[in-house]
């Protein structure tokens, strides 16, 4: 039986976007794309754990329509959301020659959509973002509302930026992979290291 895609329009004016939701969706990731998007370059940003399970499936969708992609991997955890690591994305943004017409996609739970949301937001002044949430938290919260940024050792989220994703695509069957207390106290909870290098080309 074939399962009915969800789809919630988050009416912002010229900032809308929607929330597509459906079991199986990242089996056709590239077919629920909004069709203004640019599709010249990709970057994919993830962590450790999240990129051993979704990473290779979403890059294999995403060459299909993007001529190029490239995937950054940071370490999970509350502690990434920082200056530090904020500023080796901006500078893997910068090496992979991102522009206006780069697309980033933030796969994986709050911090990594935090992260990969203020970088969207701030590199540039400004590119596309969509979120890919993987965990129950971020699929319910996090993702939508265009909150990003980073912590302050004095506090949490102390410097970020609204801005808005291009879409949310929520695949509910990526929740199966997580253990049952992320079902009694959702937070993202994983390590891992940053290994940016990694570049996935499409043709010659």
């Amino acid at each position: 039986m074939k399962v009915a895609m969800e789809n919630v329009i988050v009416s912002l004016g010229d900032r809308s976007y929607s929330i597509r939701v459906c079991p199986g969706l990242l089996d056709g990731l590239e077919s629920e794309l909004p069709t203004h998007l640019p599709r010249q370059h990709a970057i994919v940003i993830t962590d450790s754990n999240v990129a051993g399970l979704y990473l290779d499936s979403v890059v294999r969708r995403l060459e299909g329509t993007f001529s190029i992609v490239h995937s950054v991997n940071i370490p999970a955890g509350e502690e990434s959301k920082s200056l530090e690591l904020i500023w080796r994305i901006w500078e893997q943004l910068a090496e992979f020659s991102a522009d206006r017409g780069t697309v980033v996609f933030a796969l994986g739970g709050g911090v990594t959509g935090d992260l990969a949301g203020f970088a969207a937001a701030t590199f540039m002044r400004g590119l596309p973002f969509v979120q890919i949430p993987t965990s129950l938290m971020a699929q319910v919260d996090s993702s939508v509302g265009g909150k990003t940024g980073i912590n302050l050792p004095a506090a949490k989220n102390m410097v970020g930026a609204f801005g808005q994703p291009k879409q949310v695509l929520i695949d509910p069957l990526v929740v199966h992979t997580l253990p049952a207390r992320e079902f009694r106290s959702p937070r993202d909870r994983a390590a891992g290291h940053l290994h940016p290098h990694r570049a996935h080309r499409r043709g010659p």
